[in-house]
């Protein structure tokens, strides 16, 4: 029994990190989304990380510049890196989706064992 409410804490413990990817990538798409209908020297709010920003002046209207992993960074159009982060958020919203089964499932195994 307690390994299974540990199992379950554990699971509980994925699911509110996955959360807070959901919610930074969330913000990184509506901010995408704003960029695309800035313009090249329009003033935008540049935020540097814990609630920081710079204000800074768009250079360009066109790109950004995406960290794809191993500290390799690309330019991608701000549609493709709209789409690329939609579909990061599809993929954690399917890991959610499985972990609540996962939850649900050890929940019913958990009252079934009280019950015995």
């Amino acid at each position: 029994m307690q390994e299974m409410q540990q199992h379950l804490s554990q699971i509980q413990q994925r699911m509110q990190v996955l959360n807070q990817q959901m919610q930074e990538l969330e913000g990184v798409k509506e901010a995408i989304i704003a960029i695309q209908s800035s313009e090249t020297g329009d003033e935008i709010l540049v935020p540097l990380g814990a609630g920081v920003f710079r204000k800074a002046s768009l250079l360009e209207d066109t790109s950004l510049i995406m960290n794809v992993g191993s500290n390799v960074a690309v330019k991608k159009s701000a549609q493709d890196a709209q789409t690329l982060v939609e579909k990061q958020i599809a993929a954690l919203q399917d890991i959610e989706k499985t972990m609540q089964k996962d939850m649900a499932q050890m929940s019913q195994q958990m009252q079934m064992s009280q019950m015995r």
